[in-house]
């Protein structure tokens, strides 16, 4: 199987991570049990057995398949200058849906020569991340050198902070670990989770809360006192610093409708799609995942048609689908995309699989919701 069907089979497959593990409405026993499953507390000397290439997979699932995203991304835009922000000069006013966005954040930054934000993402739900590279980034965020499945290019090159609202479990987790590291954010770091290792390297998170947060701060570094360093490092800062660090990759919310009329060139449309009802339209989207709940809509109306007439025996309907669906590897916005992560991959999949009506085995319909996230992330009912 290549890797590009491994991805696609993982992203059907819909498997748990670490970070969701620790939210599931366990008690007792059970929560010490799925403890020792998913983490691996570390020292300040950890020894780490986690393979790069278990990492490396399950990051492919979260970030190239979108199988649970809704997904936002933040730019900056000078608009009218007000008093306020750091230093003397004026500080830009920017856009409603910015400000909002950013104040749902924990408005922090690694302040490190050399360092820059490279990756926004907002998810419903009050879930949200923020990559830093040192020096180049592509396009998805991640240092320019890396590459291939080796870890070795992000060493003290790369680092990652997520926030989510977290539950009592979640919380209790975090609070129930046996370290206590300082942050430059001024809150502590309660517990330390081996994510891999190798030569030369280490790959950690730190779990810490903060005004009714948790927060992740992840990075694969060549010691832990580099990882000290970078937790120190991290400083909260006011809405505009904030802001005009985001990326220039990033669209702005305004621009957003124009964007998705332009991606929509050349995809054959089902009927009833109307653009102003995508899911997270109306947010601040990057590139790749606007794409991706365009497509992502567009594909499960097309199957949801599909499976409606498949029912009751409407082959005209049927054959419409399929043909549309068909296109789908010539979609303009997908082979864009293509370049950049694992999501044309498995919306092409899926698309080819439709004539046989089957996916690794299983029947397609059973695994939309899964794999294309169309309940979940894009809000279309294949059951009508």
């Amino acid at each position: 199987m290549t890797q590009p069907q491994l991805e696609a089979a993982l992203a059907a497959a819909n498997p748990l991570s670490d970070h969701e593990a620790v939210r599931l409405p366990l008690h007792g026993a059970e929560m010490e049990l799925i403890e020792e499953i998913v983490s691996i507390p570390v020292s300040r000397h950890p020894s780490l057995t986690v393979s790069a290439a278990s990492r490396s997979t399950a990051r492919s699932v979260r970030r190239l398949a979108l199988i649970l995203a809704a997904v936002a991304a933040i730019v900056a835009g000078a608009i009218i200058t007000l008093p306020g922000g750091e230093g003397d000069s004026p500080a830009p006013a920017f856009a409603a849906p910015l400000v909002r966005f950013a104040q749902a954040t924990p408005l922090a930054l690694l302040r490190l020569p050399g360092w820059h934000v490279s990756y926004a993402d907002e998810e419903t739900g009050g879930f949200g991340e923020l990559s830093f590279v040192r020096g180049p980034a592509t396009q998805d965020g991640f240092p320019r050198a890396a590459g291939g499945t080796s870890e070795r290019p992000l060493v003290d090159k790369y680092a990652s902070l997520d926030w989510s609202r977290p539950n009592a479990i979640a919380r209790r987790y975090v609070l129930a670990g046996h370290v206590h590291l300082s942050t430059g954010l001024g809150v502590i770091v309660h517990r330390l989770v081996g994510e891999g290792r190798g030569r030369g390297w280490l790959d950690v998170s730190a779990f810490m809360l903060a005004a009714g947060r948790e927060l992740r701060f992840r990075a694969t570094v060549s010691s832990m006192a580099v990882f000290d360093q970078e937790l120190a490092a991290l400083h909260e800062v006011d809405v505009s610093t904030w802001l005009r660090a985001m990326p220039p990759s990033v669209i702005r919310s305004a621009d957003s409708g124009e964007v998705i009329r332009k991606m929509l060139k050349g995809i054959p449309l089902p009927p009833g799609f109307d653009a102003a009802h995508i899911r997270g339209a109306h947010l601040v989207h990057n590139r790749y995942q606007l794409g991706a709940a365009v497509t992502g809509t567009v594909a499960c109306m097309w199957f949801a048609d599909w499976i409606h007439a498949r029912r009751v025996g409407d082959s005209a309907t049927v054959n419409r689908a399929v043909a549309a669906m068909a296109t789908a590897p010539r979609w303009p916005i997908l082979r864009q995309m293509a370049r950049q992560g694992g999501w044309t991959q498995v919306l092409t999949g899926y698309a080819k699989s439709m004539r046989t009506g089957n996916w690794y085995g299983r029947p397609i319909a059973t695994e939309l919701n899964d794999g294309l996230g169309c309940g979940p992330s894009w809000g279309v009912n294949l059951k009508r």
